[in-house]
C-alpha cells in the first residue's frame, strides 16, 4: 500500500535506537538462529539475550556473558552489566543508564 511505503520511509530516517533490550532465551521473541543471525542460545529462563536496535550485542548463557557485537559507544563492561542487571524479559534499559 502507498501509506505503508511512506511509514517505512519516514521510519528510515529516524535516528538509530539507542535503548537497550533483554530478553530471556524463553520469549517468543528470541528468534536468533532462526530469523536473527547467530547461533541459537539454550531456551532456558536463566540464559537472556541483549538487543540494541534490532542487532543482538550479547549473550548470557550458562552463567557466562559473551559480547557478540560491541558498538562504539559502549564498552564490553557496559553489556555485560545491562544484561546481567536485567533480570525481567524484555525489559527495557535506557541508554544513560547502560553507560
Amino acid at each position: 500500500l502507498k501509506e505503508a511505503l511512506s511509514s517505512l520511509r519516514a521510519i528510515r530516517k529516524e535516528p538509530p535506537e539507542r535503548a537497550l533490550h533483554s530478553i530471556s532465551a524463553v520469549d517468543p521473541l528470541n528468534l536468533v538462529g532462526l530469523i536473527v543471525p547467530g547461533e541459537p542460545i539454550a531456551r532456558l529462563a536463566n540464559n537472556r539475550l541483549l538487543f540494541r536496535g534490532g542487532e543482538l550485542l550479547a549473550r548470557l548463557e550458562a552463567g557466562r556473558v559473551e559480547v557478540v557485537s560491541l558498538p562504539d559507544d559502549l564498552s564490553p563492561f557496559d553489556l555485560e552489566r545491562a544484561i546481567l542487571r536485567n533480570a525481567a524479559a524484555g525489559a527495557l534499559i535506557h541508554p544513560l543508564q547502560a553507560g
